[in-house]
């Protein structure tokens, strides 16, 4: 019963109002990079930055055992993104390999009109085939972004410097349960890897982040030839409760620190390839689903007219 109720406990609650300003909006530019916040650490606010040219920090990567937290994670980073940064300063490209559960509200359906005005593909179901189709997608607007650049500087910064009238938002792409795109191991998950490592290695000059979400990374098979090559790519890690063999994939080899946590909804965030003395101990804010609706038909209500429903 002891062992129960530890593996049970929850870490104190801490409400997403707290960690992020939700009585003004769109108050962030994109040019320089995007933050967001996730939780706080004593009376600190813990954020994430993507894309500064001088820490080059450019893509993450979330995993936490079932019931730790992680879809209530993946919502705070969409919805304090989503209040700094205006539809025209923000493209979110999200893909949901279990159940959709998570990403439905964002669209709009029969009985709830409103969709979430920076979401430009929606990913609900397990559909393999069309998670390698967004990936070349973003393939190919890496190549049209890179020759648009050129006369310009050789990264997305410079250009919006150069030309401040360009529409050039930052993209992020979110995938949750990404380890379903390589199973089974067959052209699919080859495909899926190839461009995977290709847009983490050549997105941080065009503007373009990822972030992986998963239970469970420590046997992904179609990434074992690769796995220098893409985990290289993602210096930021967020933990939640996990084993010690999932602690040590996600952060690095000797690195437990997410096994070693005692309650649902704490994080290791670590800044620096998981390496253990980077490990910061961090309480995830609490996505209250009252409040987050409120805030997206807000969202909805200033760009509708500008906006179109993200492609299901």
């Amino acid at each position: 019963k002891v062992a129960a109720d530890i593996a049970s406990a929850s870490a104190p609650s801490v409400p997403f109002e707290r960690i992020q300003d939700i009585s003004s909006r769109w108050t962030h530019s994109s040019a320089d990079g995007i933050s967001f916040a996730i939780g706080t650490a004593g009376s600190r606010t813990v954020e994430v930055t993507l894309g500064d040219e001088v820490q080059q920090r450019h893509n993450a990567l979330i995993t936490g055992a079932v019931g730790q937290g992680k879809s209530n994670l993946l919502k705070v980073i969409v919805h304090s993104l989503c209040q700094r940064y205006a539809p025209n300063e923000l493209d979110l490209f999200m893909l949901d390999f279990k159940a959709g559960v998570t990403l439905f509200p964002f669209a709009s359906t029969p009985g709830a009109v409103d969709y979430l005005p920076h979401a430009r593909v929606l990913g609900l179901e397990s559909d393999r085939d069309f998670g390698v189709a967004v990936l070349k997608h973003l393939d190919a607007e890496l190549g049209r972004r890179s020759r648009l650049f050129r006369p310009y500087g050789d990264n997305i910064s410079k250009y919006r410097a150069a030309v401040p009238e360009a529409h050039m938002p930052r993209i992020v792409l979110i995938v949750d349960e990404f380890q379903m795109m390589f199973d089974p191991v067959d052209k699919n998950a080859e495909d899926a890897a190839q461009l995977l490592e290709g847009l983490a290695r050549r997105g941080r000059s065009c503007g373009v982040h990822i972030i992986l979400a998963s239970q469970t990374i420590s046997g992904i098979a179609a990434l074992m030839t690769r796995e220098n090559g893409i985990f290289a790519q993602f210096p930021i890690r967020v933990a939640l409760k996990n084993s010690v063999g999932e602690s040590f994939a996600t952060l690095t080899q000797g690195n437990d620190a997410a096994a070693r946590l005692r309650a649902r909804g704490e994080a290791i965030l670590n800044l620096d390839y998981g390496a253990q003395t980077a490990n910061q101990q961090a309480v995830i804010a609490v996505a209250d689903d009252a409040v987050l609706a409120g805030l997206q038909r807000s969202w909805w209500e200033a760009a509708k007219n500008a906006t179109n429903a993200p492609l299901v």
